[in-house]
């Protein structure tokens, strides 16, 4: 038989589930595993501090290209060897594998990845509900969040971080996908001047939502 102090417990826990805030960091292939510590470790601190704020719960979806572990290819042997599955300082990390034709599927890359994260998010959100997307380079990541985030009605948080908002933008099929995913950001995050300005050129209805 429960008790008042229980009750009262039990609605403190329920209030403080409730005001928590679920982050999802879409990080794609820029995030640290036991394969390749330093790759993206700059994405990792800031996911970590993030992390360490109040009621904030936080998890990390990285999708990661697919390829067969042959080590005569070096350079992208250690793909194969990234867990599907890992916590790194603390953060769970999910890396669902997809299928990236060499090549022309960098033109693509975002609409690759969708099927695959798609699939993850699904599985994640049976234990764990998230009310903002915090991806990390536009593209592909960028793009990738805001379908997303349209799919799944919620607010999405960018970060240019360098040739993917200052380069990419020129390249074609790849330049109108970046165009589409800024107008659709809640929010943009710059890390220096010349990003800032290339976020702004790109799209002026993002002057007020892009911080440096």
């Amino acid at each position: 038989m429960c008790n008042a102090e229980t009750l009262i417990d039990t609605k403190q826990a329920h209030a403080a589930e409730a005001i928590r805030q679920g982050v999802l960091v879409l990080a794609g292939g820029s995030f640290p595993s036991r394969a390749q510590p330093v790759h993206g470790v700059f994405v990792k601190e800031r996911a970590r501090h993030v992390a360490q704020l109040p009621n904030i719960d936080m998890r990390v979806l990285a999708p990661s290209p697919f390829f067969p572990p042959l080590k005569q290819f070096k350079r992208w042997y250690p793909w194969s060897q990234i867990p599907r599955h890992e916590i790194v300082d603390g953060l769970e990390v999910l890396r669902p594998r997809y299928f990236l034709p060499p090549k022309f599927g960098g033109y693509f890359h975002p609409r690759l990845m969708l099927p695959a994260a798609t699939r993850a998010i699904r599985r994640l959100q049976r234990e764990f509900h998230f009310s903002l997307i915090d991806s990390h380079f536009i593209y592909p990541n960028g793009v990738l969040a805001a379908k997303l985030g349209q799919r799944l009605g919620k607010p999405v948080i960018m970060t240019g971080r360098g040739e993917d908002i200052l380069r990419f933008p020129e390249l074609p099929l790849i330049g109108p996908q970046i165009r589409k995913a800024l107008r659709q950001a809640t929010q943009l995050i710059a890390l220096s001047d010349d990003t800032t300005k290339s976020c702004r050129f790109l799209n002026s209805t993002t002057i007020s939502r892009t911080q440096v």
